[in-house]
């Protein structure tokens, strides 16, 4: 957990927001979205598996690469930040899938403040990274 803590503080001094208040709460609440600044950017061998829910309803096999956004609320800004994912991706249950990724790369990020409705910006950020993706080759899983 502490490398994990590590690699936030770290996201959050590169994007010099290293002076925001997050609560207790708002850490567990969102340890999983802090442990992708710890895994993201490298390569993985063997595999990196990473079980993840979606409603996706396609074929998963196709699909080379999963776009996920992790959302980080601090004190007075939430924090998006986007990563790929690239590999294999199962489906093992209705809305549960097992991803095997053998690389990973963090793709950009973006705060605003509470007072703007955050979900359309992140479908926004979300189409726009899908595109780039797309446009290198990549079959998205979205």
């Amino acid at each position: 957990m502490l490398k994990t803590i590590e690699a936030t503080y770290k996201r959050l001094c590169d994007l010099n927001l290293e002076n925001e208040v997050i609560s207790t709460h708002s850490i567990l609440e969102n340890l999983t979205n802090f442990q992708l600044f710890d895994i993201v950017n490298k390569d993985y061998n063997p595999d990196f598996e990473l079980p993840f829910n979606s409603s996706y309803e396609g074929d998963p096999s196709i699909c080379n690469v999963v776009l996920f956004s992790s959302t980080i609320k601090l004190e007075n800004i939430q924090l998006v930040s986007y990563s790929a994912f690239f590999g294999t991706i199962e489906k093992s249950s209705d809305s549960k899938f097992i991803g095997k990724f053998n690389r990973s790369e963090y793709l950009g990020d973006f705060y605003q403040d509470y007072s703007s409705d955050i979900k359309e910006t992140i479908e926004k950020e979300s189409i726009h990274f899908e595109k780039e993706l797309r446009d290198k080759g990549f079959i998205v899983f979205t």
